[in-house]
């Protein structure tokens, strides 16, 4: 009886533990996964997606509003069945680009830019992605979105009061709604969204609608700028130096003419994009400011109210002019968003010292700010981006982002540089070491030589030869390509000389005229006189702001990892017409040089 009535017992234990689990199992099924929760909070729906190789998640798409209620069209990849919040990313895409330019079908990716670096990625290492076309195109209220809030979804060009403050209305909610983790949070982006990921970075802490304080755990800028003015209108006084204060607005530079028009139509043509009719907006009426460029000399703010306008609306677009985050930094007062910045040797348009400064400006600010650097073949035309060179760059931005985003840890201050190799197959390591010990020497090469040169003289061969926009990869020209106003520096090179970093001008000129463009060419010339574009500069005199008519011009190129062999020659190209790629200026000059210092940081 005793068995009988144990068996009872345990007969009935068994049917209220099978209720208690089944309850259980009730209650693990209903709590809401995370793609359930993005589905009914911030989009539209969700879909599971199976990639090539294998990898399978939720894509939740639709469109999400902003703080000023217009709608942004946005993918956000989460990992099958999680259901309590992750990591988060945010990829921004390029100008002219929309939200699919970091998908892919696999992990791989492109087999460059994008390898092991897009939604599939990131997602199938836990983390939630998002994808999301910035305002002004595309979908996101570009001129065929018929949406009605759309007429005030103009671009303003990465301005930080828009296009940042999306991003960071954007992170809010997927914070404020469960799905992203507040103290996981990251960003990268490749040109546009590179500017903006640097802005994000240096700006200050943000807070969610449900009180959350949210601030980025590190960012990833990929060949983007920290001065946009600078970078698309240089005057030749940006430095890499620790001295950050000549102003590189004054004179206003040298318009990159071929870049400016071929982006101005990129952002309509490629993206529908979306701007500003308002001509008393300066900043954002970009078919004004346009106009106003490709009218030319003379640029002077202090007569010209849209000059100085367009000029003004560029310190909400920099990284470089955060100068209150700065202070703060320098006081204790604020933390620092760990950097993995990225940048291209033989990029013309955003060149390395567009990263480079805002180091100077960081290590000033706080002495261990933890920046990484890495300079490369990459970025927009001219630059190659190999694969070779992308696999480690990627490697190494996502161990960073894997140190400081889901350790909370600290890396190493430290920066690579990767050789740019025109022939194929050739694969050098990279450099590496703190910015500082890239190049351990520096070979000095002089000469009282010169010459004249003038505005009106013409460069219908070399000009458009080495022009990046029309001309990709290497670019190369053969002997009899010349430019005929040009005054050529040439100096003979016995051993391999290995550059590395920005090489420094300084040319004895006399100006006649009040204004002036210089274009400025390092070229390593074969023994049967063919040329290879090493690097190159822009710069521009000008009476008018403060400039001698005669002195030494001093400047520094955009620089490279370059190896000269022995035998080449080193030449430097003195020009006043490097048109179509610099605008050539209105007003006439001619200016007789008459000696040269060039300062090549090598290593040895």
């Amino acid at each position: 009886m005793r068995v009988v009535l144990t068996m009872a017992k345990l007969i009935g234990l068994l049917a209220a533990l099978a209720l208690v689990l089944s309850a259980g199992a009730q209650a693990t099924s209903s709590h809401a996964t995370l793609a359930q929760v993005a589905a009914a909070k911030l989009v539209r729906s969700c879909v599971k997606v199976t990639t090539t190789d294998k990898v399978s998640y939720a894509k939740c798409s639709g469109e999400i509003g902003t703080f000023d209620g217009i709608g942004l069209d946005i993918d956000i990849s989460i990992p099958l069945n999680a259901t309590t919040a992750r990591p988060a990313i945010v990829m921004l895409h390029g100008w002219g680009q929309d939200k699919s330019y970091w998908e892919a079908s696999s992990k791989a990716g492109d087999g460059a830019d994008t390898w092991h670096w897009n939604n599939v990625w990131f997602v199938s290492h836990g983390w939630v992605v998002v994808n999301y076309t910035a305002r002004g195109f595309g979908e996101s209220c570009g001129t065929t979105d018929p949406d009605a809030k759309c007429p005030k979804g103009y671009t303003h060009l990465a301005d930080e009061r828009f296009e940042v403050r999306d991003t960071k209305t954007i992170l809010a909610k997927l914070v404020d709604g469960g799905v992203a983790q507040a103290a996981k949070l990251a960003v990268t982006g490749d040109s546009y969204g590179a500017g903006q990921s640097w802005e994000l970075a240096l700006s200050a802490p943000w807070r969610s609608p449900k009180g959350h304080t949210l601030r980025l755990s590190a960012a990833v800028p990929k060949y983007g700028w920290t001065d946009l003015l600078d970078s698309l209108a240089p005057n030749g006084r940006a430095t890499a130096l620790p001295d950050q204060s000549k102003p590189h607005n004054v004179p206003f530079g040298v318009p990159k003419m071929s870049y400016i028009s071929s982006l101005y139509a990129a952002g309509r043509a490629q993206a529908d994009g979306r701007y500003d009719t308002n001509a008393s907006h300066y900043g954002t009426d970009l078919d004004e400011g346009y106009a106003r460029i490709q009218a030319g000399e003379p640029y002077d703010t202090g007569t010209d109210p849209v000059l100085a306008g367009i000029v003004a609306s560029y310190k909400y677009r920099n990284a470089f002019s955060a100068n209150a985050f700065l202070a703060k930094l320098k006081a204790k007062k604020a933390k620092a968003v760990p950097i993995f910045a990225i940048q291209g040797w033989t990029d013309p348009l955003f060149s390395a010292v567009q990263t480079l400064q805002m180091f100077r400006k960081l290590k000033a600010a706080s002495a261990h700010y933890p920046i990484q650097m890495v300079f490369a073949d990459v970025g927009h035309s001219n630059a190659q981006n190999p694969g070779w060179q992308w696999q480690p760059i990627n490697r190494h931005a996502y161990a960073f982002l894997v140190t400081h985003v889901l350790r909370h840890r600290a890396t190493g201050q430290i920066a690579f540089s990767f050789r740019t190799e025109c022939a194929p197959g050739s694969t050098p390591a990279p450099v590496s070491g703190p910015w500082n010990t890239l190049a351990n020497g520096t070979t000095t090469l002089t000469s009282t030589s010169g010459g004249t040169t003038a505005s009106a003289t013409a460069n219908p061969e070399d000009g458009p030869a080495s022009d990046p926009v029309a001309n990709g990869g290497c670019l190369q020209k053969d002997a009899g390509t010349t430019d005929p106003g040009a005054v050529h520096y040439t100096f003979a090179n016995a051993s391999p000389t290995h550059l590395i970093g920005l090489p420094k001008v300084s040319l004895a000129y006399s100006l006649t005229g009040t204004d002036a463009v210089v274009g400025l060419k390092l070229w390593d010339q074969a023994p049967d006189g063919s040329k290879t574009l090493v690097t190159r500069g822009a710069y521009r005199l000008s009476t008018a702001a403060g400039d001698a008519a005669s002195g030494t011009l001093t400047t520094y190129l955009f620089g490279n990892d370059w190896l000269f062999p022995a035998g080449d020659s080193i030449v430097l190209q003195v020009t006043q017409n490097d048109s179509p790629y610099l605008r050539a200026d209105n007003e006439a000059s001619s200016i007789t040089w008459s000696g040269l210092t060039l300062a090549l940081p090598i290593r040895g």
